[in-house]
């Protein structure tokens, strides 16, 4: 892979994403046609003329597919299986749970739905990734593992493989990237045990985040750490802000990323950026397509990777 002529190619592809004032404009757009007619230069040249929330789905299913599949043909493999490992992890709590209906799977997986479920029935994983077979496994011994227990291991596995698959890269940025994601992650559970008036356990959190995971049990500690690794979070996060907080916290850091030259970096964070923005337009054109006013909406989550 020519990483100076991809570097070159991203640059470029850059000017599509969606500005502080692009975000604006649809917030305030007067209807759901305005807000389409707005997107035409960005990656999502939606219709103003779809009628049903099914349509609206329909198009960024198609949206993603496209991503994934320029992902699948442009990044080293090791990089593509990251991005898709969700979808891969959603299949597997699908069979974790014993729901199979055709409509739930991801199509967006490395390994398909089906493919998965007969390695489980058979015991036989010959077919399955490397990177995937704990997870079967895992599964395999469910009858042995209350739901609770199981989702988290679950988690933590999918943690612990994404993070593998990058460190293939032996790059401290990329590395720190996923970082944030893990912080979050267990931010994600401190604030599930407050709400359910529990006590966190060091045993609950997941490794390999930017914070350790003592600073987690006490609150006070928590946030100031949150502030000192990530100083534009607003703190304390909490149910109500915990999407916009984590899409702030990943954009702004992706948006650095975006300086090393000619090297792994901005194409990772390039396919990053457009697939945390994907999310962020979707969730906008519902709300636009279900009338949801501006100031709602503009606590969605929607902090831009702002070409400057």
């Amino acid at each position: 892979m020519d990483i100076i002529s991809l570097s070159g190619r991203i640059k470029s592809l850059e000017k599509r994403f969606l500005n502080t004032d692009a975000l604006e404009k649809l917030l305030e757009a007067k209807n759901f046609q305005e807000f389409a007619g707005l997107l035409e230069n960005s990656f999502y040249a939606i219709s103003g003329h779809i009628n049903s929330y099914e349509e609206l789905t329909s198009f960024f299913e198609d949206s993603r597919g496209l991503l994934t599949g320029e992902m699948s043909r442009v990044l080293p493999r090791p990089l593509y299986n990251y991005f898709v490992l969700r979808y891969d992890y959603h299949n597997l709590n699908l069979l974790a749970e014993n729901r199979e209906e055709a409509n739930k799977y991801s199509e967006y997986s490395s390994v398909q739905f089906l493919v998965l479920r007969e390695a489980l029935k058979t015991n036989n994983y010959k077919d399955i990734p490397y990177y995937l077979k704990n997870s079967l496994s895992i599964i395999g011994k469910r009858g042995e593992t209350n739901a609770s227990d199981l989702s988290f291991l679950l988690k933590k596995s999918y943690c612990k493989v994404a993070n593998q698959l990058l460190k293939t890269q032996n790059s401290v940025s990329i590395e720190y990237f996923f970082g944030i994601e893990i912080d979050f992650v267990n931010i994600a559970s401190f604030i599930q045990k407050n709400i359910s008036d529990g006590l966190l356990e060091q045993n609950c959190l997941v490794e390999g985040g930017n914070i350790r995971k003592e600073r987690f049990l006490n609150e006070d500690i928590l946030w100031k750490s949150v502030n000192t690794q990530y100083h534009k979070t607003a703190v304390p996060v909490n149910a109500g802000n915990y999407e916009m907080e984590r899409y702030r916290t990943l954009m702004e850091y992706i948006s650095r990323g975006r300086v090393v030259p000619f090297g792994i970096e901005p194409v990772f964070f390039y396919f990053a950026a457009r697939d945390i923005e994907l999310e962020n337009v979707r969730r906008l054109a519902i709300g636009k397509f279900y009338n949801i006013e501006a100031k709602i909406l503009s606590e969605w989550g929607i902090f831009p990777y702002q070409y400057v």
